[in-house]
């Protein structure tokens, strides 16, 4: 069964509530608290703390290639400056650290909501590629209509959130291109409660495009 039906005159609708939660962060998190956040290294070698970036750091394959990098890389990273295989591993900084000896120390770079923010479109096209179940069990159940409800969160895009509140200095725009999702979804439904104040709910009708859709909050929300 899908989450919620909608009863309309044509018969009922299915309903998906998804949760925009940062999941590469959330992954690189679980990661790190399962293999550790400490990898030790020679004895005698500079100890070094490492920032990774979510999106792009796998921690096995970091754990098992970092150690010779950065003895490959050393004069380069004490001088600042991070090489172009470090990055393609997903290191973001690398310092070293005085006086300690012996081992690697991971921390993950911050959420997505503010250090890498991406594209309206692009945020909510890998959503539902990351949730691709969301869009099948829909499918499954049927509906003349399809519809998926997005609840923003704080680990989502910056531009999610930007997008849904109220900017007095500028008209309020609507996205700028199609969402891309199975021909199955005919509606999607953006939200938050984070923003005061709200544009409100920001809908898609496949055929329609986008517009706005009231709102209303409880103030004990």
């Amino acid at each position: 069964m899908p989450d919620a039906l909608i009863r309309a005159a044509t018969g009922d609708e299915p309903l998906e509530v998804v949760t925009d939660t940062d999941s590469p962060y959330l992954k690189l998190r679980d990661a790190l608290k399962k293999h550790g956040r400490k990898l030790d290294t020679e004895p005698g070698s500079p100890a070094w703390e490492v920032t990774l970036i979510h999106t792009k750091a796998d921690l096995r394959r970091v754990r098992l290639l970092l150690p010779q990098l950065i003895r490959k890389y050393e004069s380069e990273l004490l001088a600042d400056h991070v090489p172009e295989e470090l990055e393609h591993l997903g290191v973001e900084d690398a310092h070293a650290l005085p006086g300690q000896r012996g081992f690697i120390h991971f921390s993950a770079a911050g959420w997505n909501s503010w250090d890498y923010i991406s594209e309206f479109g692009d945020w909510l096209d890998g959503v539902f590629r990351r949730e691709a179940d969301v869009a099948q069990k829909l499918a499954r159940y049927g509906g003349t209509r399809q519809h998926a409800f997005v609840w923003v969160t704080s680990l989502a895009s910056w531009s999610a959130l930007d997008q849904l509140e109220v900017d007095e200095e500028n008209i309020p725009q609507l996205p700028n291109r199609e969402p891309d999702v199975p021909d199955t979804l005919t509606d999607i439904w953006i939200s938050s409660t984070l923003v005061r104040p709200s544009r409100g709910m920001l809908h898609w009708h496949r055929g329609r495009g986008w517009s706005w859709a009231p709102l209303e909050l409880s103030e004990a929300i």
